[in-house]
């Protein structure tokens, strides 16, 4: 079949071997694809616990802290048919990992040297982008604004946990779910308690939750004399701070995005089951991270940020950790 990904993968000159993937980085204006092989190995079969351990351009790295943004789950290049002709593509050699220190990573028409080790994670303005979510998820979002408004007016923060062994915060929101159903009809969700089964939804809302990682690392870094935190230095920290997500919307689960995000460690209840169906390319691809209520929500984060520093900060100073 001539994909685009057979026509990348001739161009770069990897036509002879068996296991090439293809996986693309999420937070950036243009298109940037990520290409893997190993020419040391090249019949042993890429499992995406190697890729995740692969080099990574230079390029790549965030400023600060040179943090990675995320990528989509890894595929098969053959199986690959988005647009190359004004994409940006790195091929990354896994044979290097075997002591060979040359280096690995090369462009089009141009090398670029390898530093640093590929990590998993995701920050709130990584999930801020629109292509964190598909196209099909986005039409679903419009009609859903269409119905109710924006979750600006719909979604509510009722709560924020505080967990000083886990050293993290998670904020959770109520948001209704879309009435384009018949009065009788029985809305559901998913309990991650029980394997992800569904159960009745008589309250007709979902819970989505976010959770801010290591947040007392970073309030550590603080000095001892700086005075009482302010709302600004914890929304500073909350932008920062690595996060995982929570949906309790069937669709968020049983249609990739929970598997998706699994992959880069965005998960608060990561699963082990592999889209068989909704991961097809005219439905949600290999890149949706996010359903229409869990988008709705980071779609407007701004809005809601100033509420979370807020609640933060309140239930910080109750517990006398500011």
């Amino acid at each position: 079949m001539d994909t685009s990904g057979n026509h990348v993968k001739k161009r770069l000159g990897l036509d002879n071997l068996p296991f090439v993937k293809i996986a693309r980085l999420i937070g950036y204006s243009i298109s940037i694809y990520l290409i893997f092989y190993d020419t040391r190995r090249p019949h042993i079969p890429l499992t995406t616990r190697r890729i995740l351990k692969a080099p990574m351009p230079t390029m790549a790295y965030r400023y600060p802290f040179k943090r990675r943004p995320p990528m989509t789950p890894p595929r098969d290049i053959e199986d690959w048919n988005g647009e190359h002709k004004n994409a940006l593509f790195f091929s990354i050699d896994l044979a290097g990992y075997l002591g060979d220190e040359k280096e690995l990573t090369r462009i089009m028409d141009s090398s670029m040297k390898v530093t640093g080790r590929l990590q998993e994670f995701v920050t709130l303005s990584d999930l801020k982008s629109p292509d964190s979510s598909s196209d099909m998820t986005k039409r679903f979002s419009r009609e859903r604004r269409g119905l109710v408004g924006g979750e600006n007016i719909v979604a509510t923060l009722v709560d924020v946990v505080i967990d000083e062994g886990d050293k993290s915060v998670t904020f959770q929101f109520l948001t209704d779910v879309t009435p384009k159903y018949p009065p009788d009809y029985e809305y559901q969700e998913i309990d991650p308690e029980n394997n992800f089964r569904l159960q009745r939804n008589p309250s007709k809302s979902y819970e989505l939750q976010i959770k801010i990682l290591d947040f007392f690392d970073w309030l550590d870094t603080r000095p001892e004399d700086a005075g009482v935190i302010t709302q600004k230095e914890i929304k500073e920290i909350l932008e920062a701070s690595y996060i995982q997500v929570f949906n309790t919307s069937p669709a968020w689960h049983w249609q990739s995005h929970n598997w998706n995000l699994s992959q880069v460690d965005a998960s608060i209840h990561p699963t082990s089951i592999a889209p068989e169906f909704w991961n097809q390319s005219h439905l949600h691809g290999e890149d949706a991270f996010l359903d229409k209520h869990l988008y709705g929500l980071f779609r407007q984060i701004s809005f809601f940020e100033q509420q979370m520093a807020s609640m933060l900060s309140s239930k910080l100073r109750q517990r006398d950790l500011i």
